[in-house]
């Protein structure tokens, strides 16, 4: 939270420096998460620092995304704001950052594991934390915050499958279990 506050007080005139049309609703959707983020209502101070970066385009709001996405424990979010945030942000706000932005990457990766379905089922549909995931990225790998996971398994002529899967932070969980045909009713 100190490294947010320290962030804040040093973004705010980085944004009221851009005067682009709605920059008055990007300074107030910015004022908004930094109340927010302070009194710990992470969902609502992520959709105002959202809606601040999508109205200035001020890349060095992805500092204070990847703050947000942390604290809710979407590391996948968090990791790769914090990287388009090293890749865009202006040399004087990530410069002097540079070791603890490397210090808290090198900590996302800890708790970011990767998740690979490798099921021999043709015309699988997968669905991951209720979101749509095409089957061939699935069987490259895909990074997902650790912790438990929901996924759902379907096909044609194939018994649906949901299941939760606990993915450990830096380590890999596969499932290749192919899905049952389904039985014709007698």
């Amino acid at each position: 939270t100190l490294l947010l506050a320290a962030s804040l007080a040093c973004l705010a005139p980085a944004a009221r420096a851009q005067t682009p049309p709605g920059a008055g609703d990007a300074r107030a959707s910015f004022a908004r998460a930094v109340t927010l983020y302070a009194d710990g209502n992470y969902e609502a101070a992520l959709v105002e620092f959202q809606r601040a970066q999508g109205l200035s385009r001020n890349p060095n709001l992805f500092y204070n995304l990847g703050a947000v996405y942390e604290a809710l424990g979407r590391f996948v979010e968090a990791r790769d704001a914090l990287m388009a945030y090293r890749m865009g942000g202006t040399p004087s706000s990530v410069g002097p950052r540079a070791a603890e932005l490397d210090a808290r990457l090198a900590r996302l990766r800890e708790r970011i594991g990767t998740l690979r379905v490798t099921v021999p089922t043709p015309g699988l549909h997968i669905a991951l934390d209720g979101q749509e995931l095409a089957a061939e990225r699935a069987r490259a790998g895909v990074p997902v915050s650790a912790g438990r996971r929901r996924l759902r398994l379907d096909a044609p002529g194939h018994t649906t499958r949901e299941l939760d899967v606990d993915v450990a932070g830096g380590g890999e969980q596969v499932i290749s279990e192919a899905l049952d045909v389904r039985r014709a009713p007698l």
